[in-house]
C-alpha cells in the first residue's frame, strides 16, 4: 500500500508537497510566487524542479527522533523502525523550524494547550518517556531530533502546557537519563559556562521533577517581536544534505571546514559567525564535549537573512567514562583531544584559510575566560538549585583538565 503525499505548511500556507515512492519534494507554484517566500533549506533552493531522494531525505528525516526514543515511538505507533516517511506523517506537526507536515490539504488552525502538571509529566515519563507517551494522542503531533528524551512544551510563567493542533511550543524540556547521570544538570552547567565564555547560546535553567532534575531550554526557533511564532531553521546536516546516521565526521559526516564554508556561503555576517563557530570547536575541546557534530549546529533563517543559530546541546560527555572520547569533528585530522598538538591546530587553521596565530589567540583567550568562569558559574547554579555533587566530582574536574590540555596543545 503506497503512502499518501504529505503537504508541507508554513502556518496555514502550503509550501510544497512530499511524496514517498519515489521520495520527492516540489514547491507549490503559489508559494514560489508569494512575496515573502523562502527556501525550506539551502539544499532545496526555490525552484520549479522536483527534488529527488538525497537532499529531501536529509532535510525531512533529520527532523525525526533517533535511538531509543525513536524505537519506543515506533513501537507505540505500530510503525516499522526504519519507516521514516510514516513516522514523519504521524508526528510532523510541531518540528524544529517553522514548517509542519500533514496528510490533509487543510492545515491545522486551532491552537490548544493541555495543562501539564509535574505529577502528570512524571506519570508520562514512567509510561515510557515524555515524547513517546504523547504520541498517538488526538491532535498531538510532536517531533524533536536527537536521542535524548525531551518534549516540546509551552511555558507560561511556571506553568507548563503540551501543544496541540497548531499551537507552537516555546521551550524544550530535556529529561534525566537512565544511562547518563544528571545529564540535564551537566548541560545547564556547560551552557552557562559557554555563555560566560562569550559564546552565543540558548537560555537554559533547571526544573525539579520528583526526585530528578530536568533542563528547560528556551527555543531559539520561536518568538518574533515578542509573539510566540515559529522561526525557520535547519541543522547543518539538513543544510549539507547529510543523513542523521552520518552526523559524525568519522562516519563520513561533515568536517569542520565544510561547516565554515556553509556559513561563508549563506550567512549575512560570515566573519562574525565563523569566529563564533571556531570558538565553539575550541570550547568543545576545553569542556570535553565529544558530541559537537553537525546536527548540533543550525542555521536560523529570518526576514533579514541567514545567521548561525545560538549554540545548544552542549555537554561534558567525558564526565561519562562509557562515552567515546573522540571528537565529533577532528582538529587537523586528529580526533583524540588528549593528543592534540600545535601542528594539528596549524592544519586546522590552514583548512579554514586563516592564520595559525589567529586560532591560537582565540584558544588562549577562550581558555582564560573559561577558567575564570568555572567557580562563579558553579556557585551561581548551586545558589539557585542546591549543591550539585556530580558537577563537583565529575564535570568541573573534567573541564579544568581539558582546558589545561587545550592550552598545552596550542603551544607544544
Amino acid at each position: 500500500m503506497s503512502e499518501p503525499p504529505l503537504i508541507v505548511f508554513f502556518g496555514t500556507r502550503e509550501v510544497g508537497r512530499l511524496t514517498c515512492d519515489p521520495l520527492t519534494f516540489v514547491y507549490e507554484q503559489a508559494w514560489l510566487e508569494t512575496e515573502d517566500r523562502f527556501p525550506i533549506s539551502v539544499a532545496l533552493p526555490l525552484s520549479t524542479e522536483i527534488f529527488g531522494d538525497a537532499p529531501v531525505r536529509a532535510f525531512f528525516f533529520n527532523l525525526l527522533p533517533e535511538g531509543n526514543v525513536r524505537r519506543r515511538l515506533c513501537a507505540r505507533l505500530g510503525i516499522s523502525e526504519g519507516n521514516d516517511y510514516r513516522l514523519l506523517t504521524e508526528i510532523g506537526g510541531e518540528c524544529a523550524g517553522a514548517l509542519s507536515v500533514a496528510k490533509s490539504a487543510k492545515p491545522e488552525e486551532a491552537s490548544e494547550y493541555l495543562p501539564l502538571s509535574d505529577e502528570e509529566l512524571t506519570k508520562r515519563i514512567a509510561r515510557g518517556g515524555a515524547l513517546v507517551s504523547a504520541a498517538g494522542e488526538e491532535g498531538v503531533r510532536l517531533s524533536l531530533a536527537g536521542a535524548q528524551d525531551k518534549l516540546p512544551v509551552y511555558l507560561q510563567g511556571e506553568e507548563m502546557y503540551l501543544p496541540k493542533g497548531a499551537g507552537p511550543s516555546n521551550h524544550i524540556l530535556k529529561l534525566d537519563s537512565r544511562d547518563f547521570k544528571q545529564l540535564p544538570v551537566n548541560e545547564v552547567m556547560i551552557l552557562r559556562l559557554a555563555e560566560a565564555s562569550g559564546l552565543p547560546t540558548v537560555r537554559a535553567r533547571l526544573r525539579r521533577l520528583g526526585r530528578s532534575m530536568a533542563a528547560l531550554i528556551e527555543r531559539f526557533d520561536r518568538k518574533r517581536n515578542g509573539v510566540i511564532a515559529r522561526l525557520h531553521q535547519e541543522d547543518f546536516c539538513q543544510a549539507l544534505g547529510v543523513p542523521a546516521e552520518r552526523k559524525y565526521e568519522a562516519e563520513g559526516g561533515p568536517r569542520f571546514a565544510e561547516c565554515v564554508e556553509l556559513l561563508r556561503a549563506h550567512s549575512i555576517s560570515p566573519l562574525e559567525d565563523v569566529h563564533s563557530l571556531t570558538r565553539w570547536q575550541l570550547f568543545n575541546v576545553a569542556v570535553g564535549n565529544a558530541a559537537g557534530h553537525a546536527k548540533n549546529l543550525a542555521l536560523l533563517h529570518g526576514p533579514g537573512g541567514t545567521r548561525l543559530a545560538p549554540f545548544y546541546d552542549l555537554v561534558s560527555t567525558r564526565a561519562y567514562p562509557r562515552v567515546e572520547g573522540r571528537l565529533a569533528m577532528s582538529v587537523g585530522g586528529n580526533f583524540n583531544p588528549d593528543t592534540l598538538q600545535r601542528k594539528n591546530w596549524a592544519r586546522f587553521a590552514a583548512d579554514l584559510g586563516v592564520g595559525d596565530r589567529y586560532v591560537r589567540a582565540l584558544g588562549c583567550e577562550l581558555a582564560d575566560s573559561l577558567q575564570a568562569a568555572i567557580d562563579p558559574t558553579l556557585r551561581s547554579l548551586e545558589a539557585e538549585y542546591g549543591r550539585k555533587d556530580f558537577l563537583r566530582s565529575a564535570v568541573v574536574p573534567i573541564v579544568r583538565r581539558s582546558t589545561k590540555r587545550l592550552l598545552a596543545s596550542l603551544e607544544r
